[in-house]
């Protein structure tokens, strides 16, 4: 569910990078601006391949480093669901089109 309430870290895996927006949501279309972000890591090249993840540690260990949101995660005390798209493999649990944006632009995107 894309608008249940809580915390949401939502990843869209490409073959060339990965695009994570993390949010916090009171319910249908209630989106809290101030806990927004949005990220872009860029992947090397061999880590993907057709769509199929090649080397899992790496990017496990590409995730743990580069994953930085201002959001203080120390502060939160509830579950954060995870939603995972790999767009390459065209096979979806749920689709979410991530484009990249200015930074000034990102909150008013979900609105």
């Amino acid at each position: 569910m894309l608008f249940r309430a809580g915390w949401h870290l939502c990843l869209e895996v490409l073959e060339q990078e990965i695009r994570c927006l993390f949010y916090r949501s009171k319910g249908k279309n209630r989106i809290v601006s101030s806990s927004l972000a949005f990220q872009i890591i860029s992947l090397p090249p061999g880590l993907m391949e057709q769509g199929q993840i090649r080397q899992p540690e790496k990017l496990i260990e590409i995730l743990k480093e580069k994953i930085r949101f201002k959001i203080p995660l120390k502060k939160i005390n509830e579950p954060i669901s995870l939603k995972l798209a790999l767009a390459d493999q065209g096979v979806f649990i749920q689709e979410y089109q991530l484009p990249w944006a200015k930074k000034k632009e990102r909150k008013g995107m979900l609105k």
